[in-house]
């Protein structure tokens, strides 16, 4: 995953939208600055040297690292998005194919069947970081990422469950801190 994160060009994906996105880093939201305390995490930005690197530590040759990116036209950006994946991920070595669904199909594969190897789907700026856990919170109908730490699932429990502020920084930096390594966002 984070081969695969560190292949993306972000900024490439930004100029789709005519540079009114933020490239995003981390598990969380760029808005959500305040969440956002520990600056020191791993942000995987653009590195397609690194990235090589890290499937070659791997020991799977990169013939055997076959899988499928598919979307929607949940926006009519997205094709052009997969695109710029694909085309990234060709650059370290990779051929990830495309598959362009109808959104219901798209979404049946994604949430029914989970029948799909890489997947990408819309995200909203929401400005709470409860919006964005799901999909790293092991046992949640919305984990379609397959992670599930159990420190993070409880400081995630944790930050949901209290209405302080301050505590709930502090319980949603620590999932962020701890699924860095495992993920990437």
């Amino acid at each position: 995953r984070q081969a695969f994160s560190l292949a993306i060009n972000r900024e490439d994906i930004v100029n789709i939208y005519g540079g009114l996105a933020t490239a995003a880093y981390r598990i969380f939201s760029p808005a959500l600055t305040e969440y956002h305390i520990d600056k020191t995490l791993p942000t995987y930005k653009f590195d397609p040297e690194r990235a090589k690197e890290l499937i070659e530590e791997s020991g799977i040759a990169k013939e055997d690292i076959n899988f499928s990116i598919m979307t929607a036209e949940f926006l009519p950006t997205f094709p052009s998005i997969a695109e710029i994946l694909q085309s990234n991920l060709r650059d370290i070595g990779l051929n990830p194919s495309i598959d362009v669904r109808d959104p219901g199909a798209a979404i049946n594969a994604l949430a029914v069947d989970k029948d799909f190897d890489a997947f990408l789907i819309w995200s909203q700026p929401y400005p709470d970081p409860n919006a964005y856990t799901p999909w790293f919170e092991g046992g949640h109908s919305f984990n379609w990422s397959g992670l599930d730490n159990a420190n993070a699932n409880e400081l995630i429990r944790t930050g949901k469950s209290s209405s302080d502020l301050s505590s709930r920084k502090e319980n949603y930096s620590h999932p962020e801190e701890i699924l860095a390594d495992e993920s990437s966002s």
